[in-house]
């Protein structure tokens, strides 16, 4: 159903470039110096290594549900190297995991594109000229693309290639399980490192894909209630408890992988100085969770035969999942997010640990939408939204200008003054 609707939707309507203004140089200049502390980055220093570990279905459930007692992994937990760590706001609900992944490496809100924002892969990506991957190559990064599946499930090996990833190397190339079923993420991190990814001299960027906490997550592996690593504080189902359990049993599996990377990215600045810069991310909460809704085209559907656990839900609602940014470098942020980031803003702020100035930032404008509009462009008190819009469309389409295009109306001058 998704690859007929896109082929549909790519005959039906373009993505316009409409002209209108964008911001100013200024603007992104005072929007970017809230955040990033350090503008230059040394130009003897050893470029960082860049890894995006793809999180799949995975969220802090300490976050979005009430517990019986926390559950603290690695994976969501601060430690020495942790320069920030956050909720982050998604914008699918319980599938849907391609809109994350170009959000992620394109710093652009899918939404923007309308209907054809729900099919990023097939419609999008071969329009894209600019992305964060590219802004990397520019800079003499390798780049690649570890991806759980199989390249050809719903045009992934090719999107990736027109986002910029020099090359893909899908499940099958990794030995790994075809039945998604059977992929443990454990195992996908040991298939990454077996190839040798971590053993090349140049500076790298990576996007490694998981997969084990796909759902759904049926009771299977627990007997009884001692088994449990914890519960949710209310009077709920065994059935209930045991699924929340069978989520965190996963997990662990991908907090494990996730230690893996690090150790990997440790152990090349013991040995060659160059530092590293790994964001860890959740692109969205399983269905298992969110009483079988998920997203379609413009809204969300529902499936039965799911629990509903609304019951023992906090605030956080169901596009709340976390990121956690671990780096060398504890000089280059300023403070942390009083509220949760787009996930779009995510390649912007890694940006900083590689820019050469502010000037030099990957889409500084996400620090204006983040300043301006908080968690959500679309929100409705966001009056900047038609510019942001416009400029992000304009910098994903086109190749990239060396300095930003003045934007003429009196509110996104004012914009300059105000963020001072």
């Amino acid at each position: 159903e998704y690859v007929a609707f896109s082929s549909f939707a790519a005959d039906e309507v373009d993505i316009s470039l409409e002209p209108g203004p964008r911001p100013t140089v200024e603007a992104l200049r005072v929007a970017a110096a809230e955040f990033v502390n350090s503008s230059v980055h040394p130009s003897k220093a050893l470029l960082p290594n860049i890894v995006f570990f793809h999180a799949e279905s995975t969220f802090d459930p300490n976050l979005a549900f009430r517990l019986y007692a926390p559950l603290e992994l690695p994976l969501w937990s601060k430690r020495s190297e942790t320069r920030a760590l956050s909720p982050v706001r998604v914008n699918i609900i319980g599938g849907g995991s391609w809109i994350t992944e170009f959000e992620v490496i394109t710093g652009v809100d899918s939404r923007i594109f309308g209907y054809q924002g729900f099919y990023t892969h097939y419609y999008i990506a071969p329009k894209v000229k600019n992305s964060f991957a590219e802004y990397l190559v520019r800079k003499g990064y390798k780049t690649a693309a570890f991806y759980p599946v199989e390249g050809s499930f719903y045009n992934a090996e090719k999107a990736f290639k027109s986002y910029g990833f020099k090359e893909f190397i899908d499940g099958r190339a990794l030995g790994l399980p075809e039945d998604w079923g059977n992929l443990i993420d454990r195992d996908i991190i040991k298939a990454v490192i077996e190839r040798g990814a971590f053993k090349v001299s140049d500076p790298f960027f990576y996007f490694i894909g998981t997969s084990e906490n796909h759902g759904p997550h049926p009771c299977r592996s627990f007997d009884s209630e001692q088994q449990f690593l914890t519960r949710f504080a209310a009077e709920v189902s065994f059935e209930e408890n045991c699924q929340l359990n069978e989520y965190l049993r996963r997990a662990i599996s991908t907090s494990d992988a996730f230690e893996l990377v690090l150790k990997q990215l440790k152990q090349i600045e013991r040995q060659t100085g160059r530092p590293f810069v790994l964001l860890i991310y959740g692109d969205h909460q399983p269905w298992s969770f969110t009483g079988g809704i998920y997203s379609i085209p413009g809204g969300t559907a529902a499936e039965e035969g799911f629990k509903n656990f609304s019951g023992v839900r906090t605030d956080a609602n169901g596009n709340q999942t976390f990121f956690h940014l671990l780096a060398s470098d504890k000089t280059v942020l300023r403070g942390g997010f009083t509220k949760p980031p787009p996930v779009s803003l995510l390649p912007t702020v890694v940006s900083a640990f590689v820019a050469t100035s502010h000037d030099d930032l990957y889409l500084p404008m996400n620090f204006i939408a983040y300043a301006s509009c908080g968690s959500d462009i679309r929100a409705s008190g966001c009056e900047l939204y038609a510019e942001l819009a416009r400029s992000a469309r304009h910098s994903l389409l086109n190749e990239p200008a060396s300095v930003a295009l003045p934007m003429a109306d009196a509110r996104s001058q004012g914009l300059s003054r105000n963020l001072r």
